[in-house]
């Protein structure tokens, strides 16, 4: 190899044939082989004491390793080599786990791409979920969680076709990620398709342009189509253009599920969403309420999402709101309390609580 080292429990990788003009190069581009088949795990990571301990976890739990040390080696081996699984350290000799992730979406599109970080940081986690990154591994680790974490992104990799489509309705940017957006993540790895509509770009509460990027950014982090519309924020009525607006959405998308305010909520805003969505889909037969900030203490869910495991990506879709990061409802530790608080009446740890307007088959 040209900069690192390669150790391998893999059958060999024929390096030979490629010419140092690139002849061949095309034809050796990898593909995902059946998924019952898949158990090879490229690791890149240039501190030799760490590549070492994690190739030890993982075919300890029964997986092929190859391992490279510069990320020139990991870009190489991302493009031309048999693996299903990447995991990369963020820093690397001569550049970032990121690239690495860049070339294995354009060499393999659907498989999966982790970072082990001591350091994340909110724009680190743009810049890598926008390049297919599917998971954060933090440094340092433990043997049961990174194993775990490895073979639940093999398994998240697992070919689904969507089941269902979900609606998800807000007032303001950052509504629907504070009511649900754990339950949201669950109906991602379950395959279903999530639509976001959010009524206003929220200007009262901070630049227009800024809030629909880091709305745009969330709905990304998901795989969600995100649909803003302009009517104006701490004014919006249940009028007819707000109910046609929906009424539109929900013709062009047919969700089978839909999330909205509920109408016990001192926000005008949000009672006026709540009372058009009712109209808009009347055809929809499952519909639920979520909680937000301004919700009343008469709010009364008798619906449990349990959001167990999804809990780190609600945070991580909060956080792409960084405008309104200053506010309290923002908190990661408020977040947590109320999901743990609701987790009580549910099977799970975390919940996100739901009324119920409709709950169809």
């Amino acid at each position: 190899m040209r900069n690192g080292t390669l150790t391998s429990d893999f059958p060999p990788v024929i390096f030979e044939e490629v010419t140092p003009e690139g002849e061949s190069i095309a034809s050796m581009r990898p593909t995902m082989r059946p998924f019952e088949e898949r158990g090879r795990v490229l690791v890149v990571e240039d501190d030799v004491a760490q590549a070492e301990l994690v190739s030890r976890w993982l075919t300890g739990a029964g997986f092929e390793v190859v391992c490279a040390t510069g990320v020139e080696d990991g870009i190489f081996l991302a493009r031309f080599a048999d693996s299903d699984l990447i995991v990369a350290d963020l820093n690397l000799n001569g550049g970032s786990g990121v690239q690495v992730a860049h070339a294995s979406r354009e060499a393999v599109p659907e498989r999966p791409v982790m970072i082990m970080t001591a350091t994340p940081s909110y724009e680190i986690a743009v810049s890598a979920l926008r390049a297919g990154v599917v998971d954060f591994l933090p440094k340092p680790m433990e043997r049961e969680m990174f194993v775990a974490r490895c073979r639940a992104a093999l398994e998240n990799a697992r070919p689904r076709q969507a089941t269902r489509t979900v609606l998800a309705i807000g007032a303001h940017p950052d509504d629907v990620e504070i009511g649900v957006g754990g339950t949201l993540a669950k109906h991602v790895k379950a395959g279903d398709r999530i639509v976001i509509a959010t009524c206003s770009g929220g200007e009262n509460g901070g630049v227009v342009n800024s809030r629909a990027t880091e709305a745009k950014t969330a709905a990304q982090m998901i795989g969600a189509q995100l649909i803003m519309g302009n009517f104006p924020d701490t004014k919006i009525s249940a009028s007819d253009g707000l109910i046609a607006w929906l009424s539109d959405i929900v013709k062009t998308y047919g969700p089978e599920i839909v999330y909205t305010h509920t109408s016990r909520d001192s926000h005008q805003d949000h009672r006026a969403v709540h009372d058009a969505t009712l109209v808009a889909t009347r055809g929809v037969q499952r519909v639920l309420c979520y909680q937000s900030p301004s919700t009343l203490p008469q709010f009364a869910p008798t619906q449990f999402a349990d959001i167990t495991g999804f809990l780190d990506t609600k945070h991580a879709l909060l956080a792409a709101h960084e405008s309104q990061g200053h506010r309290d409802y923002m908190a990661k530790d408020v977040i947590h309390a109320a999901a743990r608080y609701w987790g009580r009446f549910s099977s799970g740890t975390f919940a996100e609580p739901f009324e119920v307007l409709r709950l169809g088959a």
